[in-house]
């Protein structure tokens, strides 16, 4: 329910047999997150049991498994057991990589953020940027710990919530960076986003006039953006994407607000206009998706990656 089915096997060092065959033989149940608890893995002792390969009819029978529930097990080496903690919901995106150890993965920061930025936002009727900001404030609304914070120049407020005057009074460490702007102030944009806020770890690019050259290189807008993030080390989806959609709790799609069913199947295309109308029909027929990206033209972030993801 929180994670990509992800399952957790005990390793094979910690099955040992003793004189009555698998008598006690330790096992340990594959592990599926489907509740909002994590498990901690710690190490216990228990006594190790040695037998030869014929059982001896005047030796003690085996002790029986340890139990998971116990604090103190007996054999010299390390058994892992688990229990039960509570676990923040804001972190259930976490959770399989806390459980097997590997880092998240960062597209992580495109579908699931826990702090997002919005550039150029503004609430002016039909705007690109009303849309998603408007989509991010009904997404959010229930999602515990999400911190979305709107950069706009010329706004106080959008939708009633107060606005940075630039990136340099961002507050915290964004994830995720939706940017509206066009070529030229995006590549401004993208000099203080490496600068200010280094926690950026992929950003969206709704705008267009990306193919402008930039007088000073005589470079294309967007060669140069992607320069720079590429060097920053952050995954770019677009330009002239409409945004993407997870069904647990974001939604920076440019489109209509609609009521979004979770589901099994993801969505991902270039076009907007397809993406809205599959969405449109889905919401008529009951039909949930799970994930949907608009990749724009593909500057960084492609088929390859985004299957591979899902």
């Amino acid at each position: 329910k929180y994670s990509r089915g992800m399952s957790v096997l005990a390793p094979s060092q910690y099955m040992h047999r003793s004189s009555a065959g698998l008598s006690n033989f330790h096992y340990y149940r594959s592990l599926r997150v489907s509740s909002p608890i994590a498990y901690r893995f710690c190490t216990s002792e228990a006594t190790k049991s040695t037998s030869t390969q014929t059982p001896n009819p005047t030796q003690q029978p085996p002790p029986a498994p340890a139990k998971l529930t116990q604090s103190k097990s007996t054999v010299d080496h390390p058994v892992p057991t688990y229990e039960s903690i509570d676990w923040d919901t804001s972190d259930m995106i976490d959770i399989e990589y806390t459980l097997i150890g590997r880092k998240r993965d960062r597209l992580d920061s495109l579908f699931r953020p826990k702090h997002v930025l919005v550039v150029g936002a503004s609430d002016r009727p039909f705007s690109l940027s009303s849309y998603v900001v408007k989509n991010l404030l009904d997404s959010s609304a229930n999602v515990k710990n999400r911190k979305l914070t709107l950069v706009s120049p010329r706004q106080d407020q959008v939708f009633g919530r107060p606005t940075c005057r630039s990136i340099v009074e961002v507050d915290g460490k964004p994830e995720l960076a939706l940017i509206m702007t066009g070529g030229k102030k995006t590549l401004e944009v993208m000099q203080d986003i490496i600068d200010i806020t280094p926690s950026v770890k992929c950003i969206v690019l709704y705008g267009t006039d990306f193919d402008t050259l930039d007088p000073a290189s005589g470079m294309r807008y967007i060669d140069l953006v992607y320069e720079k993030a590429k060097a920053a080390n952050i995954r770019i989806l677009g330009p002239n994407s409409s945004g993407v959609l997870d069904s647990q709790g974001l939604s920076a799609l440019f489109g209509p607000p609609t009521s979004h069913q979770r589901g099994n199947l993801a969505l991902l295309s270039n076009s907007g206009a397809l993406i809205n109308a599959l969405l449109d029909w889905s919401e008529k027929e009951q039909f949930g998706f799970s994930f949907v990206a608009s990749l724009g033209r593909m500057v960084d972030i492609g088929w390859d990656d985004m299957i591979r993801y899902l």
